[in-house]
């Protein structure tokens, strides 16, 4: 098993530049008048270890 502490932080992507993400979201964004708004929303995070450590087996 492997433990540890993150640093876990959204990160800035405009959506609509990632196409598999935009060729799925794009027409509900459009039918919901989201397609401005999304490019300032992010699902993506950026996970930094910080500290990492195992459990001993054995």
């Amino acid at each position: 098993m492997v433990g540890g502490t993150a640093a876990v932080v959204a990160t800035d992507v405009d959506c609509r530049d990632d196409a598999p993400y935009w060729a799925k979201y794009r027409e509900d964004a459009a039918k919901f008048g989201l397609t401005e708004a999304i490019a300032a929303y992010s699902t993506r995070l950026k996970i930094t270890p910080t500290r990492v450590w195992t459990t001993p087996t054995g």
